[in-house]
Order: structure tokens, then C-alpha cells, then sequence
């Protein structure tokens, strides 16, 4: 398995988490802002909203294709995230809808039968130029409130991330990572304390949010190189 220097490890049982960087993620959104600008089309400038509301939100891929354009308050900058309840009561909904309990509920379904629940998060640490790029994908391609801010599948959404983040960078990206990333930039970026990023992120036990406190192998390398230095060696 590759280690990536950015990869967040721990060091006692080896697990690995991987994200990117704030200048990773301008990397592919102005790759895809300038295809966007010479040759036009939906699809560029739906890419750079993608990764860079994912990046930012930090939203589940499920959570992000519910979301809908009126979610987005822009006057006091909140956003409301569709979270979907736990566990998939199939008892409730085999009496009240008949449904089959080995079927599968897209994530329309448990919406419209009353399984999504929703949690507001602040957006007022996004930076002004990647707010912008939201607006200009909304004004562009937004038509109604009731829309949902993106017309992908969950499927449909990983392949492009992966695909365009294996285009730029060296390395390949998922949606999930990019939810990392998120936690990763709230807490070592803007300085939020782990509860803080927890309450962004929705996690239940603060145990999932405390991986964003550990350190890299290039913060291991740079803290060895520093005692070598001083050491003299």
C-alpha cells in the first residue's frame, strides 16, 4: 500500500486517513474553471462545485445529493444538511407503505417518506471566492428552490471525483475523502476545536473526529528534522 505524506496515520495500528490540501483542491477546481471559461458546458463548472462544496461542507455523498438549492441560506449564511435516520425502520415503513423489507430505499424514497431529518451547519468560514463559484453554478443551472443541487447518482458523483482528482493530482480522491479533508481544514486551518469540527461534521462520538488531530508522516519528518537541527547532528 502507498503512504502519501499527506496521509493522517496512526502510527499504533496503521490506519490511514487520506485527504488533500486547500491548494489541492484550487489545483482541480481551476483546471476545470478554465475548461469552464474556453470551451463553456455544465459539466466544468459542476465539477468545480462539486469538489468544492464537498470540500467545504463536508457532507456525505448521500447528504449532498439530497440537498436541495433552498438549503443554502445566504443571508445568514447556514446550511441545512438532509441526514438520513438510522436504522432504515423497515418495520414502520413495511406497515405504512407496504414496502418489501429486503428493498433497497434510494435516498428520494427515504426523503419522501419522511426518513430524512435536517441539521443546520454554518458556512461563514468559506471563502468569498469559492462562495462565488456556488452562486455561479446555482444562478447557471439552479432553475427551483425545490431542485436538488445536484442531478448526479451517488455512483455517478464518485466516479467524476475520482476521475478528475486522478486527472490533476497524483493521486486519486473520493467523495469521502474530501468529507476528511473538511475536517482536516476546519480543525488545523480555520482552528476549530474538536468539538467544534464534530458539530460540523455530525459525528456522534468525538472518538471519529479526534483522528484529525493526529499527525502525518511529513509532520513526523519536519518535527525530526527540527530536533536534528538543534541537536546538531
Amino acid at each position: 500500500m502507498k503512504i502519501n505524506n499527506m496521509d493522517i496515520i496512526d502510527f499504533k495500528t496503521g490506519e490511514r486517513i487520506r485527504y488533500i490540501s486547500e491548494g489541492e483542491l484550487n489545483k482541480i477546481i481551476n483546471t476545470r474553471l478554465s475548461l469552464w471559461n474556453t470551451t463553456g458546458g455544465k459539466i466544468n463548472l459542476r465539477d468545480a462545485f462539486m469538489f468544492s462544496f464537498l470540500f467545504f461542507t463536508g457532507m456525505r455523498l448521500n447528504e449532498f445529493r439530497l440537498t436541495q438549492i433552498k438549503c443554502i441560506n445566504w443571508d445568514d449564511m447556514e446550511l441545512l444538511v438532509p441526514m438520513l435516520k438510522r436504522p432504515y425502520w423497515k418495520k414502520e415503513a413495511l406497515k405504512e407503505y407496504g414496502i418489501p423489507q429486503d428493498r433497497y430505499l434510494t435516498p428520494e424514497e427515504r426523503e419522501n417518506y419522511g426518513l430524512t431529518k435536517y441539521v443546520k451547519i454554518p458556512i461563514n468560514y468559506v471563502p468569498k471566492t469559492h462562495l462565488k463559484i456556488w452562486k455561479l453554478y446555482i444562478s447557471n443551472y439552479g432553475l427551483y428552490g425545490e431542485d436538488y443541487i445536484i442531478s448526479l447518482s451517488p455512483s455517478g458523483i464518485q466516479k467524476r471525483i475520482k476521475k478528475i482528482s486522478k486527472e490533476v493530482l497524483t493521486n486519486t480522491c473520493s467523495p469521502h475523502d474530501l468529507r476528511h479533508s473538511c475536517g482536516v481544514h476546519l480543525y488545523r486551518n480555520i482552528g476549530l476545536d474538536l468539538m467544534d469540527v464534530q458539530a460540523v461534521l455530525r459525528h456522534v462520538d468525538l472518538r471519529m473526529t479526534e483522528r484529525y488531530a493526529r499527525i502525518t508522516l511529513k509532520d513526523l519528518k519536519e518535527r525530526i528534522d527540527v530536533k536534528l537541527m538543534i541537536g546538531g547532528v
